[in-house]
């Protein structure tokens, strides 16, 4: 009972009431000896215990504390009468059935046998079909989800197949202009042999020319000599 237990006897006297008919109504079945007198004391006590508690309620307007317990008390009263309600239609259900069957013939209690039967197994039946529907979305949506992470996959594979594939046109980029250069390298080289060439021509042609000249002169100065000396 969620109503604290309170200094005042009448208050106290109520809650301890109140919890043991919650007992009672929770303890109901259709096994209950003499039913129909227990539920018409039930009805009564709350009846009792509801008026009881109003007028409690009445006289305790100014008693915070207590005006709390009361309303715990009066709402535990409700849930009681609204599960008294609930087990009383139950069980009285359950009692007409027996006094049916009680009152069949034997076919007619083979038969309300069979057909009970026959519903626990269409009630199994559905029962094992709704866990095959169950287990059958729950493959879907497990096949959904790895989907879902194979697009994944598959998108960060074509970002990074896009991203080599631009790598790879910059290296053939870079590739071409190396070749380019190294075949204008080769070019300038193939100019600068020939030049060379050209120019030690030209630097052996200049050697021999100064030679004839050198040659010439010492003939010229040889002569030159000669001749004076014969003079003398």
């Amino acid at each position: 009972m969620c109503a604290s237990r309170l200094e005042d006897p009448k208050i106290a006297s109520l809650q301890r009431n109140v919890d043991e008919l919650s007992s009672t109504i929770n303890n109901l079945t259709s096994k209950t000896q003499d039913v129909n007198n227990v539920f018409s004391d039930i009805t009564r006590k709350l009846r009792v215990y509801g008026t009881e508690c109003q007028r409690l309620k009445n006289e305790n307007r100014s008693n915070a504390q207590a005006g709390f317990a009361l309303d715990a008390l009066a709402s535990a009263l409700s849930d009681c009468e609204r599960t008294f309600n609930e087990k009383k239609t139950t069980i009285n259900n359950k009692l007409l059935k027996q006094q049916q069957r009680a009152m069949q013939s034997p076919e007619d209690k083979l038969y309300e046998q069979q057909r009970e039967e026959a519903q626990q197994q269409e009630q199994s039946q559905a029962t094992y079909q709704a866990a095959i529907l169950q287990d059958r979305n729950e493959q879907i949506h497990e096949l959904y989800r790895d989907t879902q992470v194979v697009n994944e996959m598959t998108q960060d594979m074509n970002h990074l197949l896009n991203q080599q594939t631009d790598m790879l046109r910059i290296a053939e980029d870079n590739a071409y202009t190396a070749a380019q250069r190294i075949e204008g390298g080769a070019d300038d080289l193939a100019k600068a042999e020939k030049h060379t060439k050209r120019n030690k021509k030209l630097t052996c042609g200049l050697v021999l020319l100064i030679l004839g000249i050198l040659i010439a002169a010492g003939a010229i100065v040889g002569i030159t000599l000669g001749v004076v000396l014969r003079k003398k």
